[in-house]
């Protein structure tokens, strides 16, 4: 029970896993209702579609990033690490395309000719983005 004395109240954070591990459409389906009643927790704005980014966390299955890499005409041996980055780059070109050759010049002088580069565009349906969110949208 909330003591003011003790702490201050937080916005709902909602948690849904399999006790045994195993992933789970279900459980990712459950977590999303739970999310859908919580709309105070995506700080909406005026505009009513602007929000702070509340999301869903999740383990990506390493199949999806062995097709990515094979698509992509990068082999990968069973057992092979993969390191995954998520990049928020500006949407203007020439300063993506810098960004990209520094990571990728510091990757290679850090790891090696071994390493093997691959950026993928992650696909974004601004229908759903508020204005005040998508002005300063990344890339």
């Amino acid at each position: 029970m909330y003591q003011p004395g003790i702490g201050h109240d937080a916005c709902g954070v909602v948690s849904i896993a399999n006790l045994k591990g195993v992933p789970s459409a279900a459980a990712l389906q459950q977590l999303l209702k739970a999310q859908e009643c919580m709309e105070h927790r995506g700080a909406c704005s005026a505009d009513g579609r602007t929000g702070d980014g509340a999301g869903v966390n999740i383990s990506l299955p390493r199949k999806l990033f062995v097709r990515e890499l094979l698509n992509a005409d990068i082999g990968v041996a069973d057992g092979q690490e993969i390191a995954v980055c998520a990049m928020f780059t500006p949407r203007e070109r020439p300063v993506r395309s810098q960004i990209r050759r520094v990571v990728e010049t510091e990757m290679t002088r850090i790891f090696g000719d071994e390493v093997k580069l691959h950026w993928r565009h992650v696909p974004v349906n601004p229908t759903y983005i508020g204005q005040m969110s998508d002005e300063p949208r990344p890339e």
